[in-house]
């Protein structure tokens, strides 16, 4: 309606495949689970997980799925079927969300002016794959889409997006892969002669833009987007790297 420009980054193999991605899994299986709690100590996870409330539930997933996210994938699809096993739920009853866009949704959007980019094949980390297995997550899923989508790839966003999770490697690689940028998730404006592989943004969140009643709020979104909030955003993250 607005004509407002837009670009959706897509993890192929969860379009492609339909593969289920592995935080969502988690997600579901702790939904479904009747199971009271959880211990994953052979991981070296020393934390017994407690989740007799919905509150408790989300507390568990958000301390295992930050944990997942460390290891190689075949360590992470190991920690997962455990944790499937001691939830005792199966992989083919979990139910998928139905959130995904299709092909077809894609080149729908494409005539509306959307662009998309490239998040992968499988939401890995990048740091965590041995070469090749980066070079396919980074090749492959630019051929995919500009096959099915018809036009030029020329944006990635790394996932996870941390300072971490990429490296001077990946982007040489994203380079000879014909990327012209790539994007982060470290908060921040992009001035000059920033580094189009290692570009900052803004995670847009319900906390940035609802007010006291859970509506939107016009004057705190552009507050939240203005970089006025750094200053907090500072002593909010000096506070929790306290707390760890």
């Amino acid at each position: 309606k607005y004509k407002i420009p837009a670009t959706i980054f897509l993890s192929v193999d969860a379009i492609d495949k339909k593969e289920k991605l592995w935080f969502d899994i988690i997600v579901r299986a702790f939904e479904q689970t009747d199971k009271k709690h959880i211990e994953l100590k052979e991981f070296g996870i020393e934390k017994r997980y407690v989740f007799k409330t919905r509150c408790g539930k989300a507390r568990a997933v958000k301390a295992l799925a930050s944990f997942i996210k460390g290891p190689s994938v075949e360590k992470r699809k190991e920690i997962i079927n455990a944790a499937l096993r001691k939830l005792d739920i199966s992989f083919d009853a979990i139910m998928p969300y139905n959130n995904m866009l299709d092909w077809k949704d894609i080149n729908d959007m494409k005539e509306y002016g959307i662009t998309f980019g490239g998040h992968g094949l499988s939401h890995s980390i990048l740091t965590k794959l041995s070469k090749d297995e980066l070079e396919r997550e980074i090749s492959e899923s630019k051929k995919i889409i500009e096959e099915k989508y018809g036009q030029k790839v020329r944006f990635f966003a790394y996932p996870n997006g941390r300072k971490d999770d990429f490296n001077k490697e990946i982007e040489r690689i994203l380079e000879k892969n014909r990327y012209s940028a790539a994007c982060t998730l470290i908060k921040g404006v992009n001035i000059g002669a920033s580094n189009p592989f290692a570009l900052k943004r803004f995670c847009i969140n319900r906390g940035m833009e609802s007010n006291i009643f859970g509506g939107f709020s016009k004057s705190l979104f552009i507050f939240g987007i203005s970089n006025l909030f750094k200053p907090f955003r500072k002593l909010e993250e000096g506070k929790n790297e306290t707390m760890r």
